[in-house]
């Protein structure tokens, strides 16, 4: 249910607008380095892909 733009570079742009919870303070508890919203309409953010297991950390944090 995210909406994201395809990409063929070291990032994910995404939108959070579907998102349900705090992403940055998820973010922030799992110490995780984010963004920030980069267009209000969509509430668009990115973020770069990292090593398997740093995704995995991610994921995890952000998805439960």
């Amino acid at each position: 249910g995210i909406k994201v733009i395809p990409s063929h570079s070291n990032f994910i742009y995404f939108s959070l607008d579907n998102y349900k919870g705090n992403y940055f303070e998820k973010l922030k508890i799992a110490k995780i380095l984010g963004g920030k919203t980069y267009e209000e309409n969509g509430k668009w953010t990115r973020i770069s892909v990292g090593t398997l297991e740093q995704m995995q950390k991610y994921t995890h944090a952000i998805f439960g």
